[in-house]
């Protein structure tokens, strides 16, 4: 004899299976409808016009919840159809994806990142990342067809903002902070201050003013080759930051180090933040990215100067512009930041006196918060990483079949420091191992949590809402 329940329960999920059909059937048709709409909008923005909800979209989300709830409800004894007619609501992924392509802000993590539209383009499926930002999302292509090459950022629609390079280029720096090694000479010492830069012309009559901003005086660390150069037009980090960079891209590959990295230097860095970034509550601006001493973004370096001056950028390692790092980082509080300098816009074999007159960058000898006078670095000191580590040689440790972090085992071969990538308390472990040595190595120094990094207080809406209030 049948079971009245199983036969409700069978009723349920028929009743169910022809709403999610009419879920997809709807949610499908406004993805078509917001097709030329999303070309006109082309690359990512994060302009409040772009993260408002489209009102439509949300009465229609609204309407297919809603019809969800009344299939659970006309199914009623069946506590089953009732859980699972909420899950649809929750979870249908291509109703999120049409809210997310539209600037919604309903869309979890996997719907959002659906649309390969790059793939359309000739890269394949491992070239480009996706960079969840809140309600919207973008596509950041670092290779192509398997190649490195300079970073593209592309529009979560029709991919705005990307094509297919025309050769691929090999491999020379990292993309994650810390920075690249130059091409060229390292810069000139820092300038003297106070006063602006000859030939440095700001729209904004503030930039030229010294601000009302406090300096803030901190240590940052950069992973480094043998290699010496300035840190100017570079990205660099809280010692979390650095030992998260470590961790991640340096010492997972066996028997050698990525970049021929050697040593964790740091530096003290004094800033001061411009007028403009103070008036919107901020002491930090966008943290950017550079290739070889080249800004290439998020979006228009030079509208960032022109807007804040030549201000020192942060941000926290999952949070804008490398969101997608979103629960990977276990290193409390890693930061990055950005330290531009002169001659920005183009890469550090390309620069030339006039150049670096017209884009002075921020560094300067004593930061007075002018656009071209934002911050003032000098070295404090460095551990190798062999000493980090607790060994005598790296090449040694090779040779006996070492290997200091396998990231496919999560372990190590002949070590364990970096054994537990994703493990809180072995990452602390690891972090107040670095503090320590730096100050066990440089006893007279103020001790590594006395200049300890200030909060980053960067907001991308805030940020990026300057220029519309100034009416640029």
């Amino acid at each position: 004899m049948s079971d009245p329940s199983s036969h409700r329960h069978c009723q349920a999920r028929r009743a169910v299976g022809v709403v999610v059909v009419m879920l997809v059937a709807a949610a499908s048709a406004m993805l078509l409808a917001s097709r030329a709409e999303l070309q006109e909008r082309g690359a990512a923005s994060v302009s409040a016009s772009f993260l408002d909800r489209p009102r439509h979209l949300g009465a229609s989300a609204s309407s297919l919840e809603s019809g969800a709830a009344n299939v659970s409800r006309a199914a009623g004894a069946s506590r089953e159809a009732e859980d699972l007619a909420g899950g649809i609501a929750d979870s249908n992924e291509t109703l999120q994806l049409a809210v997310s392509m539209l600037g919604g802000r309903r869309a979890s993590a996997g719907a959002m990142c659906m649309n390969r539209c790059f793939l359309n383009l000739g890269f394949s499926g491992s070239d480009c990342e996706c960079s969840i930002h809140g309600g919207w999302y973008m596509w950041i292509c670092k290779r192509y067809q398997g190649a490195p090459m300079p970073w593209q950022y592309c529009g979560s629609g029709m991919c705005g903002g990307c094509k297919a390079p025309q050769a691929p280029k090999a491999p020379e720096t990292s993309k994650h902070p810390p920075a690249s090694t130059p091409a060229s000479p390292p810069p000139p010492a820092l300038p003297a201050s106070p006063g602006s830069s000859e030939g440095y012309r700001p729209a904004k009559s503030s930039l030229l003013r010294p601000s009302t901003a406090q300096a803030k005086t901190f240590y940052v660390y950069r992973v480094q080759s043998d290699a010496d150069y300035a840190p100017e037009n570079q990205n660099v980090a809280n010692l979390a930051g650095a030992m998260w960079y470590l961790h991640h891209e340096i010492v997972n590959n066996r028997y050698e180090r990525r970049f021929k990295k050697t040593r964790v230097q740091r530096f003290k860095l004094t800033t001061k933040a411009p007028q403009p970034l103070i008036d919107a509550g901020m002491d930090f601006g966008v943290r950017l990215a550079f290739d070889f001493g080249q800004c290439t973004g998020p979006f228009d370096c030079q509208k960032a100067f022109d807007e804040v001056g030549y201000s020192v950028g942060c941000n926290k390692a999952d949070e804008f512009p490398t969101s997608q790092w979103a629960g990977k980082v276990f290193y409390n509080d890693a930061t990055w930041y950005s330290l531009p300098g002169k001659c920005s816009s183009r890469k550090f074999s390309e620069h030339t006196a006039q150049c670096s007159l017209s884009e002075p960058g921020g560094a300067c000898a004593n930061p007075t918060g002018q656009g071209d006078c934002t911050y003032s670095y000098q070295a404090a000191g460095e551990i190798s990483i062999d000493e980090l580590e607790g060994i005598d040689s790296f090449a040694k440790f090779v040779a006996e079949g070492g290997w200091e972090y396998n990231n496919k085992t999560d372990h190590g071969v002949h070590m364990n420091f970096w054994d537990g990538i994703s493990d809180a308390a072995a990452c602390r472990g690891r972090l107040e191992r670095a503090s320590r040595l730096f100050d066990e190595k440089f006893p007279d120094d103020p001790k590594t949590w006395e200049w300890a990094n200030p909060p980053c207080n960067f907001e991308p809406h805030q940020f990026y809402s300057i220029a519309a209030r100034d009416g640029r």
